[in-house]
């Protein structure tokens, strides 16, 4: 929110070093987006592509885009975990997409109108779009999902300060002028003696001669009329990077507590938060007034001056500064001559109404930024779709970092339940496969769609961690994915290929929990378990082809809490298809090395001649394969269908496209050295999947037992 110069050192001394490369791109904009104006300018984007699922585009607020690619590492997490494009793009007159006219051109509509256009002409169509961003670019996040709903089908929007330009809301919200400056001061005050040290720098500052080499201020700069101001500006933007591992208001405080010289304490933190490690570049008039805000020269400076002036005003001892709206319309009709309409974006896009009217968007906020007085809270009326999580630990858009290890748990927490919002709005949001050409859609491209090849890669090894040495069996990891994608793409390919028919959506009450494997020493096992230990009801999965009707299958299904069993493909793709998201409470993937698998079967069902036992899985869709013990490589052949099955599974299990992330998984060995610990395990997810009102520990340890002696 404040000029990005003042905030962007400690913000990229802090971020998270788990930052993927990207591949920079140029888009040729529309200056006005009026039909009959062919002015454009080049506008700057960074995409990195991890796969085809959906797009996580950044919506670039007031900066290079570089510095938001790299403090913004949650979109790379997902990006990878999810297998989709991510796509950062610069906002208009900043960073390097400075258009070659006149300022007026910089509105935040026009900003808007920018990333939708790029969208629009750059993302397949049909495919899935979230918006992100933080502090004014959550703003914009919020307005985008707002203004064009059938371009972003959700919006992340961490720490969107929208309310503090709805100030007709304000009294009813217990938020004055001072709201923000005394947020500042309360992040001092909590290091006792530092609000007294930051007084005394003040005095020192305004009484000390050569300040302007002392502070090292960069050629052409100015102090402004308080020596003071540069220092408190300083201070006021530190507060909202309170994160882990600098925490900058601990180690300013400790600097001024400890100074004996406090004007070189104070050019040690103003070079920290605003220079560039040689010197301090500000305004040529000085840094502006407002705390929090300017406006002073530049964009952010005109955006100030035209639509996001902050009305602040401050009585602590960071600063004392009243707001006067005369005293700033009169300097930014001098710097720009234009006059500010504090409140233009409020009766644009609603204020404090937003969360009642808009759909999808999950609005974050933390306990230690100031800029949270400004956010929504769970007392505003929203809809179902709306989300607000409140972080108590959390600085200026903190969830947006990339996660670590030292996370406060409620910044965690928070991040589960964004990203679970976000995999919702992408499963609702059925798209054709990129892969397929033809114009179908039905179940066959829904199910591509939720596992396409890269997103296998995952699945696969993650499976192949769980079976130490069965991949060297099998020629190799490289060779698993090219079974895969051989299949994938005969079906991708060839519209003959169809999966079943996709059943109706469940309706169910609460998600339905399902014991998949293949073969039934696992699953019948779990089985046993379950009925011995849990209040669910529980039946074999339904087999499709035994059954007259789609809507005869989900009834029968509807019936139970959980399923166990080891179906074909056919049968995997309409029960998932029909249960996305929450309607789904867990996937259990029982494992076993592949190579055994096979040579079991063929063991044990080849005296039988039953030819439908001796099956093996095929996927993506549909598909089987009867096993020829005849064949010379049977067991490496069909273990290959084996393991690739087993993938495939996982692959769905955690897919975005039906609602689902790597909670909804638990997979494992069978055959583990480690009993015990599969056991606590399994019982750790049971629990987590249906509740500790379902399933009881001693129950569970007595049914382990007996069922293991079985």
């Amino acid at each position: 929110m404040r000029p990005h110069m003042l905030r962007r050192a400690w913000l990229l001394s802090v971020c998270s070093t788990a930052v993927s490369g990207y591949e920079t791109k140029w888009f040729t904009q529309s200056l006005t987006h009026v039909p009959s104006d062919s002015r454009t300018f080049a506008q700057r984007y960074l995409v990195e592509t991890h796969g085809n699922n959906a797009v996580l585009f950044y919506a670039g607020n007031e900066g290079p885009i570089t510095d938001f690619w790299a403090s913004a590492g949650f979109l790379h997490y997902l990006g990878a975990r999810w297998g989709a494009v991510v796509l950062f793009a610069e906002a208009r007159y900043y960073g390097e997409s400075v258009p070659a006219h006149d300022v007026k051109w910089l509105k935040t509509e026009l900003i808007l109108a920018d990333y939708a256009n790029l969208v629009t002409q750059i993302v397949p169509p049909g495919s899935p779009v979230v918006v992100f961003g933080g502090s004014y670019g959550g703003t914009l996040a919020t307005f985008l999902r707002l203004t064009y709903p059938d371009v972003f089908v959700g919006a992340l929007a961490a720490s969107a300060p929208i309310g503090y330009y709805d100030r007709d809301g304000w009294a009813a919200r217990n938020i004055t002028q001072n709201t923000w400056a005394d947020r500042v001061a309360h992040s001092y005050a909590s290091y006792p003696g530092c609000l007294d040290a930051i007084a005394a720098t003040n005095t020192a500052l305004r009484r000390a001669p050569f300040l302007k080499k002392r502070l090292r201020l960069c050629d052409g700069s100015a102090l402004g009329a308080d020596h003071a101001t540069l220092f408190q500006y300083a201070l006021e933007g530190l507060p909202q990077q309170d994160y882990a591992p600098l925490w900058p208001i601990r180690a300013a405080c400790g600097t001024l507590m400890n100074a004996t010289d406090r004007v070189a304490a104070a050019a040690a933190i103003v070079m920290a938060a605003l220079g560039n490690g040689t010197c301090v570049e500000v305004p040529a008039e000085g840094p502006g007034g407002v705390p929090g805000d300017g406006p002073g020269a530049g964009s952010w400076g005109f955006q100030s001056c035209t639509e996001t002036l902050h009305q602040f005003s401050s009585a602590t001892p960071v600063r004392r500064y009243t707001f006067n709206l005369t005293a700033q319309t009169e300097l930014c009709r001098r710097l720009y001559g234009v006059a500010p309409d504090p409140t233009y974006l409020t009766r644009r896009y609603g204020g404090y109404a937003i969360p009642s009217k808009v759909t999808n968007v999950f609005f974050s906020a933390g306990g230690l930024d100031p800029w949270t007085g400004g956010t929504f809270t769970e007392s505003e009326p929203h809809g179902d779709s709306v989300e607000i999580c409140f972080m108590p630990s959390g600085a200026h858009h903190a969830d947006l970092r990339a996660p670590r290890d030292d996370d406060p748990s409620d910044i965690v927490a928070c991040r589960a339940r964004e990203e679970k919002a976000i995999a919702g709005w992408i499963a609702a949001h059925v798209t054709p496969s990129r892969r397929v050409l033809r114009g179908r859609r039905n179940a066959t491209d829904r199910i591509l769609d939720a596992c396409p090849v890269d997103a296998f890669r995952r699945a696969a090894m993650h499976i192949s961690q769980l079976l130490p040495g069965s991949l060297d069996k099998l020629g190799g990891f490289d060779e698993i994915v090219r079974v895969y994608e051989e299949r994938y793409d005969a079906v991708a390919k060839d519209t003959s290929k169809t999966c079943d028919p996709a059943w109706p959506l469940s309706t169910r009450s609460k998600g339905l929990l399902v014991n998949l494997g293949e073969g039934t020493t696992g699953t019948r096992f779990l089985e046993c378990v379950m009925e011995r230990s849990s209040t669910l009801r529980g039946g074999h999965n339904i087999h499709t082809d035994q059954l007259a009707t789609p809507a005869a299958a989900l009834a029968l299904t509807d019936a139970y809490d959980y399923l166990s069993d080891s179906p074909l493909p056919y049968e995997v793709v309409p029960l998932l298809l029909s249960h996305p998201g929450k309607l789904t409470a867990g996937i259990i993937l029982t494992l076993r090395d592949p190579l055994d698998w096979v040579r079991s079967r063929v063991e044990h069902h080849g005296t039988k001649k039953c030819c439908k036992c001796c099956s093996v899985s095929a996927p993506p869709c549909g598909a089987k394969e009867w096993i020829n013990a005849s064949r010379p490589d049977y067991l490496t052949y069909y273990g290959k269908l084996s393991f690739v099955y087993k993938a495939w599974v996982a692959c769905l299990a955690t897919s975005p496209s039906l609602g689902f992330d790597t909670s909804n998984l638990y997979a494992f060995n069978m055959f583990a050295r480690k009993p015990r610990d599969f056991q606590e395990g399994l019982f750790s997810a049971l629990k987590r999947f249906v509740g500790s009102a379902a399933i009881k520990k001693r129950a569970y340890n007595r049914a382990w037992k007996k069922c293991a002696t079985h």
